[in-house]
């Protein structure tokens, strides 16, 4: 008798008590299966599909509360006029046939329908391929590597997703489909696809180098006297990702031009050859890259403000350019 729940929260039964017993019957023989030692086996089969389905009904119902969410707070960023990340709630894929990612998180499927569903779920998901990759930033399709495979991308303006890695003062400018460029302000240069440098001009001092010269001015640290004429040290396949002093594009490889333009800017440590002048050479920070050479010139690393051992350690020269925390 479920009359009293009808009438005080108005409950309404979709399932008569005789096929409710049916269907449970029909279940419980489904779920588990009597074998010939008279012990109950689990059939997880059945178990399985409802917990799954149980899964990603609850799944789907938090995704769209959470665009709702999203769409509210876009309508009143809107209106109080304040930029916010786009919320694509629908998004549809473009194919790009012969390619696939050189990295990417790997879902362990290779299944297209199982990856467009991912991606529908992950507002941060703009791509998939063949391999069961998939890109929350869509490098451009120059980067993408050539097979048998396919690549799907997201027809959505990634820079209003705010979903790009255009840092610090560089801007993100739309470039197709789930593409994007990043680009710098004036006396600026793009280095590596998406860190804007200021841009070596002789007798300028750029922000880095005035930034460097208070540092010096509070250490007591008189530059060029501590510099004077030391030359350079090339160690071949090695590169620094940061500590960026100017970039200087007109003179990658020329190693000639580079030395001359480090003599030249302020508490200018070394350079790499695809162009970047360095404010500091820590060989902690070293990164391995065949394509370039860094240069480091020969001075006492260990007196400058920017090197710092931990307690118990001492700064101890190696080798030309080089130092260590001993």
């Amino acid at each position: 008798d479920i009359s009293l729940s009808e009438t005080f929260l108005t409950y309404s039964a979709l399932t008569t008590i005789e096929e409710g017993i049916i269907k449970f019957t029909q279940w419980f023989k489904d779920f588990k299966t009597y074998n010939s030692k008279s012990s109950f086996v689990p059939d997880h089969s059945l178990s399985d599909k409802v917990a799954k389905d149980h899964f990603n009904y609850k799944n789907k119902a938090v995704v769209d509360r959470i665009h709702n969410l999203r769409e509210k707070y876009e309508e009143y960023a809107e209106k109080n006029h304040f930029e916010v990340s786009k919320l694509y709630r629908e998004k549809r894929f473009t194919e790009y046939r012969g390619y696939t990612f050189s990295s990417g998180a790997n879902q362990k499927t290779k299944n297209s329908q199982h990856l467009h569903e991912l991606c529908m779920i992950f507002d941060e998901c703009m791509a998939y391929d063949s391999n069961g990759l998939i890109r929350g930033i869509v490098q451009p399709q120059s980067t993408w590597r050539r097979t048998s495979g396919s690549v799907f991308v997201a027809d959505v303006d990634v820079c209003k997703a705010g979903v790009h890695n255009c840092f610090g003062n560089s801007t993100c400018k739309y470039a197709g489909p789930g593409q994007f460029e990043c680009a710098c302000p004036e006396g600026w240069g793009l280095y590596h696809t998406h860190d804007c440098v200021e841009l070596y001009r002789e007798g300028h001092k750029s922000q880095a180098e005035i930034k460097e010269e208070i540092a010096d001015k509070i250490d007591g640290l008189d530059w060029n006297k501590f510099v004077g004429n030391a030359d350079f040290y090339p160690f071949k396949g090695k590169t620094l990702k940061e500590d960026f002093l100017v970039y200087y594009p007109e003179a990658k490889g020329n190693v000639a031009m580079l030395k001359e333009a480090c003599r030249k800017s302020y508490h200018c440590l070394g350079f790499t050859t695809d162009g970047a002048l360095r404010s500091s050479i820590d060989v902690r920070k070293w990164k391995d890259d065949s394509s370039v050479t860094l240069y480091a010139r020969d001075v006492d690393y260990c007196s400058l403000h920017e090197v710092k051992c931990k307690s118990g350690q001492r700064c101890r020269r190696q080798s030309p350019g080089k130092y260590a925390c001993l």
